[in-house]
């Protein structure tokens, strides 16, 4: 038996189309996340290569040791490097106003974000050009000009209110909306469920109108709706099926996130 010699395997390595190369590299970085940084030592282009998979999504999650390693790695790049790489974004916890301008500032082509604070000013989240999918706190969406969110067609709204409010109405703003998202739904959200006929109604080319909810006086509510829509996707929480560390593990790898979690739930539906 003999043993292959290391430097003649890297020598077909790269003959190998340079695609199928980056394809390999990204793989082997996604399966063992702590090759990820030795991968990058292999040569500019591979550190390059990197470089875009590594930063593609950034969560901002717990512990607080590694929020405080993101934001000084944001502190010690030039603003084109996140600018270029950064294409997802998940705020999960409150953090000062100034980091999330920083965060928000900088990664001016994200094209999704989840911010789940009250605190940035809304024209941090106009300076994204690319935003397709958000995920936002009602009352930091209601202080938002919905004219200066028309790339968006994912919209999750955090916390919606109890009180009524004209939901079919409002959402029609966005021009492009295809995908809307309510959560974390209780026995309080009565007008909004009774709101999901009218919302369901204007809205024809809707994709899904998803529910996150648990609680099971709400659920009863919404089968009285006379809301027997295949696009209506009811979740317990965001994350499921998966658990949270799971989840966020996953997201951070560029994995699917909540939406697609959405999408396969109802394709499940739709083929039972």
């Amino acid at each position: 038996m003999t043993t292959s010699d290391p430097l003649q395997s890297f020598t077909k390595f790269t003959f190998l189309p340079s695609e199928l190369q980056r394809s390999i590299i990204l793989l082997a970085a996604h399966l063992f996340p702590g090759s990820a940084v030795r991968l990058a030592l292999v040569s500019r282009t591979v550190q390059t290569w990197i470089e875009y998979s590594l930063y593609h999504t950034l969560v901002f999650d717990l512990p607080f040791r590694r929020m405080n390693l993101l934001l000084r790695t944001l502190q010690g790049r030039p603003q084109p490097f996140f600018a270029e790489r950064v294409k997802r974004i998940y705020i999960t916890q409150t953090m000062s106003a100034q980091d999330l301008g920083r965060i928000l500032s900088v990664c001016t082509r994200a094209e999704e974000v989840a911010c789940w604070t009250r605190r940035p000013s809304p024209n941090l989240i106009y300076g994204l050009n690319n935003l397709t999918r958000l995920s936002i706190e009602f009352d930091l969406l209601v202080k938002c000009d919905l004219e200066g969110l028309q790339t968006i067609t994912h919209l999750d709204i955090v916390n919606p209110p109890f009180t009524p409010f004209p939901w079919s109405t409002y959402l029609t703003t966005l021009s492009r909306l295809g995908n809307i998202s309510f959560g974390d739904l209780n026995s309080s959200h009565v007008d909004l469920i009774q709101s999901l006929p009218d919302i369901l109604e204007v809205f024809p080319s809707l994709e899904m109108l998803v529910l996150i909810c648990r609680d099971s006086r709400i659920l009863q509510l919404e089968g009285k709706t006379g809301t027997e829509d295949d696009r209506v996707v009811v979740l317990p929480r965001f994350n499921y099926p998966k658990d949270l560390p799971t989840y966020w593990d996953d997201v951070s790898r560029g994995g699917e996130d909540f939406w697609d979690l959405a999408r396969a739930a109802r394709l499940r539906r739709l083929v039972c």
